[in-house]
């Protein structure tokens, strides 16, 4: 599932974002409304 196929609801805090690291892998990164953050990553296939 990408992205854009993920439900868009109004939330501040815990809308996963992705990103594409210069090293080839994906990260998703998750927020809450205290500050934390989880990131979880796709790891590189070598």
């Amino acid at each position: 599932m990408n992205q854009a196929q993920w439900p868009v609801k109004p939330y501040t805090f815990a809308r996963p974002r992705t990103h594409a690291m210069p090293w080839g892998s994906q990260d998703m990164v998750v927020g809450d409304p205290f500050g934390k953050r989880w990131v979880l990553i796709d790891a590189i296939s070598a």
